[in-house]
C-alpha cells in the first residue's frame, strides 16, 4: 500500500527520531525527506505526512517527536525553527 525508501546518505543528521502515539502507533521522522512515517503495532506502514517547505503544512528537517495525552504528535522542524502541533484525524 505505501512505498517506502530506506534512507539514504550518510548524513548522521538524518536519523530517524521516534515517538509511540496514544493511539499505540510508532511516529517516524525522516529528516532530510522532511516527513513522518507512521507504523502499526505490527510494523506496517499505515500513513506518512509532510512535503518540505516552509508553510504550516509543510516540514523542514524533522527531528524531535512527541505524542500527547491527546493523541497529537508535535514535531520539532528544525529548519523553519519551530515545533508544530498535529492533531489526529478522525476516520
Amino acid at each position: 500500500k505505501w512505498d517506502v525508501e530506506g534512507w539514504y546518505g550518510q548524513s548522521l543528521d538524518n536519523k530517524p527520531y521516534l515517538t509511540i502515539g496514544a493511539d499505540g502507533n510508532l511516529y517516524v521522522s525522516d529528516p532530510e525527506l522532511s516527513r513522518i512515517l507512521v507504523f502499526s503495532p505490527l510494523g506496517e506502514v499505515i500513513s506518512t505526512w509532510g512535503t518540505p517547505g516552509d508553510s504550516l503544512t509543510n516540514l523542514n528537517y524533522a527531528t524531535g517527536l512527541s505524542g500527547d495525552e491527546e493523541g497529537g504528535i508535535w514535531v520539532s522542524d528544525t529548519k523553519n525553527n519551530r515545533v508544530l502541533h498535529f492533531l489526529p484525524t478522525t476516520p
